[in-house]
């Protein structure tokens, strides 16, 4: 039996493909080609901002004082704008304000904000300008009655 030995040719090209394959693999393993690859394979969250009370509103001295925090989930510094009001048990807004919060990506940015109480606060709202979320908060006396005339 004669047999029969694979061409130079047929060499060459098997240890590229295995040297080819043994880098891809060296590549996977390190730290900076696996977040590549985890990134390429995972779908990435799109940015998004909490916002929420460090601390429940309180009252004294004649104010309203609402500590808030936010973190912003992005990728760039942004300033966001805070409105809050306060409201009577009727629903009438008696006291607002806006304030301006600068924010880090990941980092937690915190304001406490100050509304005069007058004489029947019973709902604190606070909520991201240009933004869908919004807080809410009963301090003192009965919350409002809701739109429509049912709680």
């Amino acid at each position: 039996m004669n047999a029969r030995l694979p061409s130079l040719h047929t060499l060459l090209a098997t240890a590229l493909l295995g040297a080819g394959a043994l880098a891809l693999l060296g590549a996977g393993l390190s730290a900076g080609g696996r977040t590549v690859l985890r990134q390429s394979f995972t779908e990435q969250p799109s940015g998004y901002v909490e916002l929420y009370f460090t601390d429940p509103p309180g009252i004294g001295s004649g104010l309203v004082t609402v500590p808030v925090a936010l973190v912003d989930h992005g990728d760039r510094q942004t300033t966001y704008q805070l409105r809050s009001l306060l409201k009577d048990s009727t629903g009438r807004v008696t006291a607002q304000t806006t304030t301006s919060l600068a924010a880090r990506p990941g980092r937690e940015a915190r304001a406490v904000l100050r509304l005069p109480a007058g004489a029947d606060p019973a709902l604190v709202e606070v909520d991201l300008t240009d933004h869908s979320q919004t807080l809410h908060y009963g301090v003192g006396g009965p919350p409002p009655a809701a739109p429509g005339g049912s709680p």
